[in-house]
């Protein structure tokens, strides 16, 4: 897949990084991690879903960080090519357009100032409908 061990740019601005981490275990048999980042930029484009931002900025980052790790054990190692491409097809049709989508960012980045919430906690976030 085009998307493994590389940078990639998403049409949102996301960056977005897949890794593989084999691991021998037992005889012949292989673990699979599977890393998936995505970095969010921090920018004035979110400025009007949070009052107080700018001054705050500081506080939250320059950048959000999104991880998700799939993992898969007890693979032969005649089967570690194909398990690894049943993976990535899993998660170029079920999650890719889910971070792709124009909404994602914005998502993270109000989903990370709630968490964040005592660190920011004089920022009011505004509920669109």
């Amino acid at each position: 897949m085009e998307y493994i061990n590389t940078t990639n740019i998403l049409s949102n601005g996301i960056k977005l990084n897949i890794v593989p981490h084999w691991h021998r275990y037992f005889g012949d048999y292989y673990n699979l991690k599977l890393v998936i980042t995505c970095v969010i930029p921090v920018t004035n484009l979110f400025f009007s879903e949070v009052e107080g931002l700018k001054e705050d900025l500081p506080a939250l980052g320059e950048e959000i960080v999104f991880k998700r790790i799939t993992e898969k054990s007890g693979i032969p190692s005649a089967e570690k090519e194909s398990v690894l491409d049943k993976l990535l097809e899993d998660f170029k049709n079920n999650s890719l357009p889910y971070l792709e989508s124009t909404s994602f960012p914005k998502k993270m980045f109000l989903a990370e100032i709630k968490k964040n919430s005592s660190a920011l906690s004089k920022m009011i976030i505004r509920q669109k409908g």
